[in-house]
């Protein structure tokens, strides 16, 4: 009797572990499916955000070339447009460079502290070039 006993509980416990066994393959499962529905959702709302980064990107640089060329007589815009082209020149030939030491330009690269910096800049001569533009658009 005790032997029987023992093989009930032996048997109980392996299907115990067997439906154990079963939710959590049928919950990794579950997991899975969420998480590949979650990325794909997260990729498209970072593509939609890319896409109108980028326009707004486009929109801001054809205003910033309008007011270079709308008032390249003006003495501090042509100072900034001269610093820009500068920190252009200086770009291209660290992209350049890093190019041909590997083959590519990595995400990586693109992100170091002085790229950054770089970046920051340009940036920076941009928002004074329309703050700028603006001024001289109220007074004219």
């Amino acid at each position: 009797m005790a032997k029987s006993k023992s093989n009930k509980e032996i048997k109980r416990f392996s299907e115990f572990f067997e439906d154990v066994k079963e939710y959590v393959s049928e919950g990794a499962k579950a997991l899975s499916e969420m998480s590949a529905e979650l990325y794909e959702e997260a990729k498209e709302k970072a593509e939609e955000l890319y896409e109108a980064g980028y326009e707004k990107f486009e929109q801001a640089s054809g205003v910033i070339q309008d007011y270079m060329d709308k008032y390249q007589s003006n003495r501090e815009i042509k100072t900034l447009a001269d610093k820009k082209m500068k920190l252009y020149v200086v770009l291209g030939n660290k992209l350049f460079h890093e190019y041909k030491k590997n083959g590519r330009i990595s995400k990586r690269y693109l992100t170091t502290n002085k790229m950054n910096e770089l970046f920051t800049k340009i940036e920076l001569i941009d928002k004074e070039i329309l703050h700028i533009g603006k001024e001289l658009d109220k007074t004219k």
